[in-house]
This record gives C-alpha cells, structure tokens and sequence, in this order.
C-alpha cells in the first residue's frame, strides 16, 4: 500500500478540507497516479467526482479565480484519467459521467475543455472500453454529437472507437452518414477534418471488417455520392474521390488476398459478374460516369493565373482526385465496369488530357494504366472500336514524330513519351494474339515503323541489362517501354544520390515518373515534373 506524501497528508489530516485544496497542491497527481488509498478514497466519492466534471465542462463564471479558469481543469483532467482502475469505475457508474458527453451538444464548445473531456474519454477507451462503448450505444445522439466537433480532438476520439478491435458495432451506427453528410457544400470548412478521420480509419480497417462495409453499404455510398458531386463542393469532391479510392483499393487487396482461399472470410465478388451484383461503391462509381466526366472536362469554374499573372489551366486536383477513382475501379478488374467505361467518353477525355499537359507524368501515368487494364477486361470489337474513336493509333505515331523520340540517342526524350511508348507496346502485344486489332493496326499509316522504334528500344534495354549487370534475365522479361538509357553515367553522383534513400531523394522510392519501375528516366524527368506540380498547386490556391 502506497503511503501519502507529506503535502497531500497534511491537507488530508486536516478537519474540513475540501476538494479545492488538494487540486492547489503541486503533488495531488503524483500521489494519484501512486494509487494512494487515501486520496483515490476521496476522489472518488460522489460529490468530488461531481465537482471534477463539473471543472471539466462548465465554463467558468464571470469573475471566477484563475485557478477556476485554468488551473482545476487541467488538474481535473489529469486526476481523472491517471488510470487507476477503482477511480475509473466510480467514474463510469457516477449519474454526471453522461455529462462528459452531453458537453458537446452545444453548436460551439470551448477548445481547452474539449481537449480535458477528450482526454479523460481516451483514457476510459483505452482500459475500460467495454463499459464505455456500452454507455455510447445506449445513446444514439452521443455520436452525432461527437461528429459535429471534429475540429477539435473529438476526432482522435472517434478513430480510437473506430479502429479498435471493439469497432464492429460502429457498423450498425449513424456514424458513416453522419462523417458522409459533413461534405456538404455547407460543411466545406469541416473537410479537412472530415477527410482525415475517415482516412484514417479506413487505412486501419479491412475490407471484410464489417465497419468497412458501413462505409461502402448502398446506403452510405449514395450518401458519399450525393455530397462529393455536388455543384460547386471542390472540396468535398476531392475527399469523397479520395475515399472512394481508397474503398476500392481495400476491395481489390481482398480479392487478390482471398482468391487463392478455400474458404473466403467472406463472398468474392465474380469478375464477370452483373453490374448489379457487384459491390454499392462500384455500381455508384458506374452510374456516375457520366457527372464524373463532366469535371473531368470542366473541373473549376474560376480563372487560375501563375505569380507573374499569366492565365493557364493545370491539369488540378479535382481531376485528379477523379483519375484516381476512376484507375481504382478498373483495377478492381470486373468486366462490366471496363465495358461500361468504354460505352461512356472518359477514357476519351483522358487521352486529351494526356496531350494537353505536357509534363504533369500523375496524369500521364494514369491514362497509361487505365488504357491498359480496361482494354484487358474486354474483346477485340471494343479495343478496336474504342481506337478507331479516338484514332489512338495514328496519334500515337504523331506524337513520336512531334516529340522526337530519343530512347536511341542517350537522353530521356519529352516526359509524356514512355508512357506513350508503353501503351504502344501494349496494343503491339494485343496485336500479335488478337487478329481484329492486328487487321486493324496493318491499315495504319506508319505503324509498321512505329514498331520498328520499339522493338529498338527494347533491344537496347536489354543488351544495357547483360552490360552493365543491372539485373537478371526475368528483369529484362518483364521490360517496360518508354525508358531511355543510352550513356547513362551509372556512377554519376546525381543517380547515386538520387538511390541512397534519405531525405534528399526526388521521390518516394526513387519512381520519380510513377511508373511503378525505378529507372534513369526518373532523373530526366523529376524536376520538370516537380516545377509543373508547384505551379499547379500555387494556381490552384
């Protein structure tokens, strides 16, 4: 047993001492924190327990001390969340716990009590969380409440419950449609914190958890929809985009995790399968093409000018955030969302855009991967219809004449090549097994020549490969075109610092062009790409 220190001990010896007293003493946390019988005994009686809350969410009166403004508050605070389990409880079964709870039915609660409340909250979550979240179900409006304050550490709070392995029964609340319906156009200043929390606990979450499911039910995915498409709601477009992706990019790790079980923690959807019978957030994704696309083409109502005042339009982020979504749900790989892209124009807007920004490869990047992932979900009647439509071939032969190919000269050519080259080389390969696409590509002006650069380039890369040692044999099986080698200086300082993974580095993981390939192109590349990106954000803002 833990004896009491001399400074508490004397205030605890004297006759009529009070609550105010000990919360004056330097040491009362320090000997709570000892689990000092005596002071736990008194503390936790109910009309000290009483007076605790009430520091934690009763403003201060006009004219009350500064000890009642900022110090019994933090003190507070601090004695009721030093972990002692007998306090805890007497806390819990105390009538006035519910108004730590009720402190955020106000419109607008003040910051540094917030944080107090929220402490002491986190610290019941953390070792009695059965008994907490028993309270918090008992009260449907305690999570509404709880939402409408995310600016302040409420959040932390939420992602706690979320993320913990109790959070299953946060699926069977209102706690998704509440975080959905805060991007409206008339929460945009709540986005931000909106954004951060539902991010988090879908990073912390799997697909097959059923809180996860919350998030992509038919319910709350036209919820999501409705707010993030809404007219003038930017802001709200790039987090519900954001979370949309990253709903999809769950389900894909499942299926390719699951595919090889016996036994699935739960049903696979079929890639062949109905557009109806797939996943809700993939149904609204489709049945949204169509207002996607109109941002695609117009994403911004307002003019967008550089420092020194010129007028310029930058691929931006809201059509970024929707070539995400639109990458995520074909990388899913069902049939009837690729075909369902095709009958819509998206992939055609994408091509222009990926003509109308000279250096920005996010873009460039993603219009190669979408190209030819949705190309390989479908038969020849479609690749050859859709390359008809946009006449890609022939597009791509112009762009090599424009931009001067240079994979044979020893330097990187213009950044939006090697994507080029890459789908090139995939519709070269859909060509050799496909005999529509190859009568096809044989009525092309130029494209018996244009294969000729390829397949070049491809030597090239692989004679580099035997030279200089760079890798094994199913390296260079596995070639990507579009990257350029020639004399490239593999002792230059800029390639080996560009690899030495500190903080210097141009990119995450040295793929500075995000091609998912680490190679010399990325050191041509990253600083026009960089300067590009700047001017964007800056224009943006």
């Amino acid at each position: 047993m833990a004896l009491v220190g001399k400074p508490v001990g004397s205030i605890l010896s004297q006759k009529g001492f009070t609550l105010e007293m000990l919360l004056d003493e330097d040491d009362i946390v320090v000997e709570a924190k000892r689990g000092v019988d005596e002071v736990i005994g008194f503390l936790k009686t109910s009309s000290s327990l009483k007076k605790l809350i009430s520091y934690l969410v009763d403003e201060p009166a006009v004219g009350a001390t500064e000890a009642v403004q900022k110090r019994y508050p933090v003190v507070a605070a601090e004695l009721l969340s030093c972990e002692e389990e007998a306090l805890e409880e007497a806390l819990l079964e105390h009538k006035g716990f519910g108004r730590l709870f009720d402190f955020f039915k106000a419109k607008k609660v003040n910051i540094q009590l917030s944080n107090l409340v929220v402490k002491v909250l986190m610290t019941l979550m953390e070792n009695q969380p059965n008994k907490l979240i028993s309270h918090i179900q008992g009260d449907p409006t305690i999570i509404q409440n709880l939402v409408r304050h995310l600016e302040c550490p409420v959040s932390n709070l939420l992602l706690k419950l979320a993320s913990g392995p109790e959070s299953v029964w946060l699926a069977n609340s209102d706690l998704v449609t509440c975080l959905y319906k805060k991007l409206s156009k008339k929460n945009a200043s709540r986005h931000v914190d909106v954004s951060n929390l539902v991010h988090d606990i879908l990073l912390s979450l799997t697909w097959d958890n059923p809180f996860t499911q919350a998030f992509a039910s038919a319910e709350n995915s036209k919820v999501l929809f409705k707010y993030a498409l809404e007219e003038g709601n930017f802001s709200g477009l790039r987090v519900g985009m954001k979370t949309v992706t990253l709903l999809l990019r769950s389900l894909q790790r499942f299926m390719k995790e699951e595919e090889d079980e016996e036994e699935p923690i739960m049903p696979i959807p079929d890639i062949v399968a109905p557009l109806k019978d797939l996943p809700p957030v993939v149904q609204d994704v489709v049945n949204n093409f169509g207002k996607l696309h109109e941002i695609l083409k117009k994403p911004h109502d307002r003019e967008m000018r550089s420092q020194d005042g010129k007028v310029f339009e930058a691929c931006g982020p809201n059509r970024l955030c929707i070539i995400e979504v639109i990458e995520a749900v074909v990388d899913t790989g069902f049939v009837n969302v690729a075909r369902k892209l095709f009958e819509s124009e998206i992939l055609d807007t994408f091509w222009e855009l990926m003509f109308r920004f000279d250096v920005n490869t996010f873009c460039h990047r993603a219009v190669d991967r979408v190209t030819q992932a949705s190309m390989e979900l479908v038969g020849g009647i479609t690749q050859v219809s859709f390359m008809q439509r946009i006449d890609l071939p022939t597009k791509l032969i112009q762009a090599e004449a424009s931009h001067g190919s240079s994979s044979c000269k020893g330097h990187a050519s213009h950044p939006r090549i090697p994507y080029l080259h890459q789908t090139a080389r995939f519709i070269q390969l859909v060509g050799e097994t496909n005999e529509q696409v190859t009568t096809y590509l044989a009525g092309i002006p130029g494209w018996p020549e244009y294969e000729v650069v390829l397949n070049e380039e491809k030597a090239l890369y692989e004679e580099l490969v035997s030279a200089k040692n760079l890798g094994t044999d199913e390296e260079a099986n596995t070639f990507k075109p579009g990257q350029h080698y020639g004399d490239f200086d593999f002792e230059s300082e800029a390639y080996l610092e560009g690899k030495d993974g500190d903080a210097d580095d141009l990119s995450l993981e040295d793929d500075a062009d995000m091609d998912d390939m680490t190679d010399f192109d990325d050191y041509d590349i990253d600083q026009a790409e960089i300067i590009l990106n700047k001017q964007e954000v800056e224009a943006f803002a």
